[in-house]
This record gives structure tokens, sequence and C-alpha cells, in this order.
């Protein structure tokens, strides 16, 4: 429940069109007659764009939930998928990083010809 401090996601007519942004420190609070309250974390001049800061999301996120990335992003983050049995023979990595990936058992197979 909100009372207890427990978080839920909310469509909000207007307040979904505040832009994001990582340094903006303005708290949306809900308050005991259901309403929302937009506390400002600073004065706003006249025209400026007020922005809610959306949280620490990955570019990834932020693109496919709400169709924009951020530049620079402090928490983006790349998935790479290799495989690492895919790579043998192929004298992609050194030996000793094979040597690593079949101690960890996320290699297995003959060794590469040398």
């Amino acid at each position: 429940s909100v009372a207890a401090g427990g978080q839920f996601h909310v469509l909000c007519p207007a307040l979904d069109l505040a832009n994001h942004s990582g340094a903006s420190t303005l708290v949306p609070e809900w308050q005991a007659d259901g309403s929302l309250r937009l506390v400002a974390d600073r004065n706003y001049a006249a025209g400026e764009p007020v922005c809610l800061n959306y949280g620490l999301k990955t570019n990834r996120f932020l693109l496919l939930r709400y169709g924009f990335v951020t530049d620079p992003n402090p928490v983006d983050e790349v998935r790479l998928e290799i495989r690492p049995s895919e790579l043998l023979g192929k004298r992609c990595l050194c030996p000793a990083s094979m040597a690593l990936l079949r101690h960890a058992g996320l290699c297995g197979g003959p060794e590469p010809p040398a």
C-alpha cells in the first residue's frame, strides 16, 4: 500500500508528459486524499521545463519503456553474448583466457591447435 511505503506504477494524466532529467530531484508525493502533489526541487524560471527523474535506468530500458535514450548515461550497459565453445580453435582468445574459461567450467573441448 502507499501508506506502508509500497511502490507501484501508475499512469497519471499530464504527469506522464514530463521529460526526464537525471539531475532533477522533483518529487511526486501522494496525498492522503489520493491526489498527487509535485514538490519543486528549486525555483524554476517562467517557461523553463520541469523534469522528473525516472530513476537510474539503462538506455535499453529507457528506449524500450519510454522511447528515448540519454547521453551520457552513467548507468548504461552493453550486453555481450559470448559462447566460448564457438571460439575453440579460432585463436580469438589467448591461451590463458581459454584456460580460465575451462577452469570455470564455461568452456570445454579440445585445446586449440598451436
